[in-house]
């Protein structure tokens, strides 16, 4: 409900007529206002917060340091459940758009990026990229390790950037829960990594002892482009006491991603939504964004060219709309020709996950 009266409230904006600058280069802070002119500015609210791929959830008052205005023809119209816009300077010019528009608009300089910044560079990739670009990862590295010394950027590799695709992987899994106080507490206290000569240790408290090491796939293959191994220390709740799981070196290859989870993450794109409707298509390109992927979901589909495998199984969600196991015949979605419509029933079956 607080989502419908935003949404009231805040309809339109003209969004990204100025911004605040962070850094010299790199992400800055867009500002909104309900016209150009505006004199009562705004900092938008996302529903992945630290990731591109969300949706904005609404807006918050807020009093800029220096506010810098966009040139006219840069100026982006948007609202509530849009999807999430940032600016990117680079050599004082500002690209605004999502991350993969952005990332477009960088092709002529994003070799140059790469070489003098590639710590954002990678940022951005990360909103744009699936699958990880290891290439990036290790000049990122390396650049720290020239610029600062080998014990920065192994501080760098393990505290801030390992560490935070673990913690992004359970934000995402917990879903809404992720955001209660004693869940955020939890992730800062009880995530942990260390690190001893080859071995990367990664300890889980209690409130993560329903995941398993194979969610963490993206994690193991990019500790093991560095010559890494991982053990997950996992404290389960059942007994209290520490499991230890070992995974190795190589790719860790999980099974597709169930069809109820897709299921699930279908109702979510329609869910953010207007009039909570999403084609085909959309579904398609935006399931993922509700998804941790596996490397099989992201295998090239053997009867559908140009789609991956998962794209094929939200595909199948509205083709095989007659199965007895689906969204249309739990009530939670329409079929409206194009695509689906969730209903009040699914929202509230979201609701219940927390979702």
């Amino acid at each position: 409900m607080i989502y419908d009266l935003e949404r009231v409230a805040y309809r339109r904006f003209i969004c990204a007529f100025g911004y605040e600058k962070l850094t010299d280069h790199g992400l800055a802070l867009p500002i909104f206002g309900r016209s150009r002119g505006a004199n009562v500015y705004y900092t938008a609210r996302s529903s992945a917060p630290g990731e591109a791929g969300g949706r904005i959830t609404g807006f918050d008052h807020y009093d800029p340091d220096i506010l810098v205005q966009l040139p006219f023809e840069q100026v982006r119209e948007t609202g509530v459940g849009e999807p999430w816009l940032d600016i990117f300077l680079w050599e004082g010019v500002p690209h605004v758009g999502t991350a993969s528009e952005i990332w477009n608009s960088l092709a002529d300089v994003r070799e140059t990026i790469a070489d003098h910044a590639p710590l954002t560079l990678l940022a951005l990739a990360e909103g744009v990229e699936r699958a990880p670009d290891l290439q990036l990862i290790h000049k990122a590295f390396s650049w720290l390790r020239m610029r600062y010394g080998r014990q920065k950027a192994l501080a760098w590799r393990r505290g801030t950037y390992l560490r935070g695709i673990v913690f992004k992987i359970l934000r995402r899994e917990l879903g809404a829960s992720a955001y209660k106080p004693e869940m955020r507490r939890a992730l800062q206290e009880q995530l942990k990594i260390s690190e001893f000569r080859n071995k990367l240790t990664v300890f889980l408290g209690t409130p993560f002892s329903f995941v398993h090491p194979e969610d963490f796939a993206t994690f193991t293959d990019i500790a093991a482009s560095f010559g890494l191994t991982v053990r997950f220390s996992i404290t389960t709740a059942e007994i209290g006491m520490s499991k230890t799981t070992q995974s190795s070196s190589r790719r860790v290859m999980r099974n597709r991603t169930s069809e109820e989870a897709m299921r699930i993450a279908a109702l979510r794109v329609a869910a953010n939504k207007p009039h909570g409707r999403a084609t085909t298509t959309e579904l398609k390109n935006e399931v993922g964004q509700y998804l941790v992927l596996t490397s099989e979901d992201m295998r090239p589909s053997k009867t559908r060219p140009n789609e991956a495998m998962y794209q094929q199984i939200a595909g199948n969600i509205v083709s095989h709309r007659a199965s007895k196991n689906n969204i249309f015949a739990k009530g939670w979605a329409t079929y409206i020709g194009n695509g689906i419509e969730i209903t009040e029933a699914g929202r509230q079956y979201l609701e219940s996950l927390g979702a």
